[in-house]
């Protein structure tokens, strides 16, 4: 039978006291104030996910609008995965708040797909529509 030890007391110790400087290094670093290389970084980032989420949808929906035929149902495709990522977002972060925190990635790699599937389209279209 295996008999269950005490700890040392050297381990309570040294507990205590990484917590104490753990405490002192998160007080003093909230100190600090924010550096603009920071502030430049955060508002550039979300002005990108804000771009990205409107040309996700805004150059789909001129694909929907201008072109005919296969080439607006080639459009509606990155239009409809813009969608169901922003619709998936809002319905799971009203089931869970904490379900998509990183919601801000997810507009962005999507948002930056959708806009490359609609230049490869335009390209496509310029392509093949001068052949007629």
């Amino acid at each position: 039978m295996v008999s269950a030890q005490t700890q040392p007391t050297w381990i309570d110790e040294m507990s205590v006291r990484v917590k104490a400087a753990q405490d002192e290094a998160y007080r003093s670093r909230m100190q600090e104030p924010v550096s603009r290389s920071d502030t430049a970084l955060i508002t550039g980032f979300l002005w990108g996910v804000l771009a990205s989420g409107l040309l996700g949808f805004g150059l789909p929906a001129w694909g929907i609008w201008r072109w005919h035929g296969g080439w607006r149902m080639a459009a509606v495709v990155p239009a409809a995965m813009m969608a169901f990522v922003i619709i998936r977002i809002v319905v799971d972060g009203l089931r869970d708040s904490t379900s998509h925190n990183l919601f801000p990635f997810e507009i962005l790699t999507t948002g930056l797909l959708s806009v490359g599937m609609m230049a490869m389209l335009y390209l496509t279209h310029k392509l093949f529509s001068g052949r007629r």
